[in-house]
């Protein structure tokens, strides 16, 4: 009979801890750039660019608080 190969709860801890780090920094790195764009000048329509940005970066940081909520929980 084979064995079904599993992750252990602990490596499925540190996955979701890394993968909620990896949110956060992308949050920070379009919020970054949004910043630096604005400093730019450039011919971008700056409201969309916000508008679209801050909703990208709200989900960034909500996906991010999200896995670090499930590292969390205990079993």
């Amino acid at each position: 009979m084979k064995q079904k190969d599993t992750i252990q709860d602990n490596d499925k801890k540190e996955i979701l801890m890394e993968a909620g780090k990896l949110c956060f920094d992308f949050g920070k790195l379009i919020f970054g750039g949004v910043i630096l764009v604005g400093i730019i000048e450039t011919e971008l329509s700056r409201k969309p660019l916000f508008w679209i940005s801050g909703f990208l970066v709200l989900i960034f940081l909500a996906f991010g608080f999200i896995l670090f909520w499930m590292a969390t929980l205990k079993k």
